[in-house]
């Protein structure tokens, strides 16, 4: 008697960012069967009623990622990190539509979002990691904030591949830090395709319009020399009437050296946002309080709009160099330069009314203006003792950091909130404050990841110099600071 063919459909299991994986359904029938139907060349095959056709299934999605660089500055896989790393990885941001970096971080554990007016004021990157702000590296280097914070950069999303975000004290490794932890930004660079490309078009709420381009390949036949370019074009209304924000970026790179041993990569950066929203907000009274004449409109603007300015323009230049002697050690060094201007002008209420329906409000306005030198260099090799795996690295950084900044205050007239006039004569404001600030901080550092079968140590230990000079012309005052310190950690994990 002929056996009827049975088939077997296992199930597979997907995470959302899962790896992409193709399903085979088997098919297993009787070997009989089988020789005796492969053997009947001349005979035309009889369909078997009790048969069930064959089906292939591909089914594609990504891989979470595994390994993480922000904890070690090292490939250190996640699950030999004895810190907590939350990556987030280009398709994440894609498939989430993530448009800032505080929307990138949005889901992660430990993270306050949009501390600024509960997202109003997008023009910085303003979230708390445990309960602390936090430093932002990008490619391994830190953004430096000015000393008032207003001539701080802003990286676009259509710029980064991956952002890392670590939890828990890094001071060991990266200096002066936070006890929340940092963020760590990747950047897109040139890879190892002969050409690709792509635009996307992104539109929404309060007029959103945003273009992202990315486009690269080979310059060369070979791939010695890769490129990469990609920039954006976005802008959209805010929540409060008579505002919004505009950007342009472009970012060209260009790596040396394909997949040798000796591999150069330089990238740029352009970033100018002629507006960039509001930092107002609404009185206490009138918003969660009833006034006298009920509640505000959720879309009040507390401004001016001819006298509403945040100017901020952006440029900066990274060097990425890459060198491995043998299978056991390598070399690292990167470096970069930013040039970071801001124009800020704004009129603001101060929390109460002097009269019903009259709002207080004064005005403020900077000009700030900082030049940012970041430099870090690693040895890097792997070598044992006995039965111990050890992954060593010796490192030297340095920062350097020139800022300026003019500040100015001033009255302005009430505001009348029931029939309001954005379009007042503004008093002159006066200076308060006229600085020039430099800063240097040179740091070395040693680490040793210690591996003896399922068990992972890591000790780290840094020292850091610091000096600082503050000249201040209005007041004609100046100060320094020169510091010193030495910061270790020791940590240790097992795994199956």
């Amino acid at each position: 008697m002929q056996r009827s063919r049975v088939f077997y459909v296992f199930p597979l299991s997907l995470l959302v960012t899962g790896h992409a994986l193709a399903a085979d359904l088997v098919e297993k029938s009787d070997h009989a069967h089988r020789a005796r139907t492969s053997g009947a060349k001349k005979a035309a095959p009889q369909p078997d009623a009790n048969a069930v056709r064959a089906e292939k299934l591909e089914v594609h999605a990504h891989r979470p990622a595994t390994v993480a660089s922000s904890a070690t500055k090292s490939d250190t896989p996640l699950i030999e990190t004895a810190q907590s790393v939350t990556v987030v990885s280009r398709n994440e941001m894609d498939v989430r539509g993530v448009l800032s970096l505080n929307q990138a971080v949005r889901y992660t554990a430990g993270i306050t979002p949009d501390l600024r007016s509960g997202g109003e004021g997008t023009r910085y990157d303003q979230f708390a990691l445990r309960g602390f702000t936090v430093p932002t590296f990008l490619d391994g280097l830190k953004l430096q904030d000015s000393p008032t914070g207003y001539a701080t950069a802003q990286t676009d999303t259509s710029r980064l591949e991956r952002v890392e975000i670590l939890k828990g004290p890094a001071s060991a490794l990266y200096g002066q830090s936070s006890p929340g932890g940092l963020v760590a930004l990747s950047s897109k660079l040139p890879t190892d395709q002969k050409f690709y490309g792509g635009v996307n078009t992104t539109g929404g709420m309060f007029d959103l319009y945003r273009v992202d381009a990315d486009v690269g390949g080979y310059a060369t036949k070979d791939g010695m020399v890769r490129y990469r370019l990609y920039g954006t074009v976005n802008g959209q209304h805010s929540q409060m009437s008579k505002t919004g924000s505009r950007r342009f970026s472009i970012s060209p790179s260009f790596t040396f050296g394909g997949n040798g041993p000796t591999t150069l990569t330089l990238l740029g950066n352009y970033q100018y946002d002629p507006e960039n929203g509001t930092y107002g907000g609404e009185p206490l009274v009138g918003s969660l309080r009833p006034a006298s004449y009920g509640y505000l409109p959720r879309n009040f603007y507390d401004g001016d709009v001819p006298f509403e300015k945040f100017n901020r323009r952006q440029g900066g230049i990274t060097y990425i160099f890459n060198h491995r002697f043998n299978d056991n050690w390598s070399f690292t060094s990167r470096g970069r330069y930013d040039d970071i201007k801001t124009i800020y002008r704004s009129v603001y209420n101060n929390g109460y009314y002097t009269s019903n329906d009259m709002l207080s409000r004064s005005a403020f306005g900077t000009n700030e203006h900082t030049h940012n030198l970041a430099f870090d260099s690693q040895f890097k090799g792997h070598v044992r003792t006995g039965p111990l795996r050890h992954t060593m690295m010796f490192g030297f950084d340095y920062m350097q950091q020139s800022a300026s900044e003019e500040g100015f205050y001033g009255s302005a007239p009430d505001l009348n909130v029931l029939h309001p006039d954005y379009h007042m004569a503004i008093p002159a404001m006066n200076p308060y404050l006229h600085y020039q600030t430099d800063s240097h901080q040179i740091g070395m550092y040693a680490q040793d990841e210690m591996r003896w079968k399922g068990l992972v140590v890591t000790g780290s230990l840094r020292n850091d110099w610091y000096r600082s000079q503050q000249n201040e012309y209005i007041y004609h005052t100046t100060s320094h600071e020169n510091p010193r310190q030495i910061t270790w950690r020791a940590s240790a994990c097992s795994y199956p």
